[in-house]
């Protein structure tokens, strides 16, 4: 089972696989994008938040990278 189809399903243990596997990153990308450390955590924040909220809408035609990264920057525009 990937892990977008578990995401999916509402798996929470996927879910916690994902945040680990990606915080850091986000967190850097948000980092050089702002300028702000809390303002970087909040947005890595609200990013998990949309992931979890929209898991149903997630694709297994994209990486879950590429998917995550598009959620970011609708957040840093929002």
């Amino acid at each position: 089972m990937t892990q977008i189809f578990a995401i999916q399903k509402g798996s929470e243990t996927a879910f916690t696989q994902v945040y680990k596997d990606f915080h850091v990153k986000l967190y850097r990308y948000f980092i050089k994008k702002t300028g702000s450390e809390e303002m970087a955590e909040e947005l890595v924040q609200q990013v998990f938040i949309k992931l979890w909220r929209f898991r149903h809408t997630l694709s297994e035609s994209y990486s879950l990278d590429t998917q995550l990264f598009n959620m970011a920057r609708s957040c840093l525009i929002d």
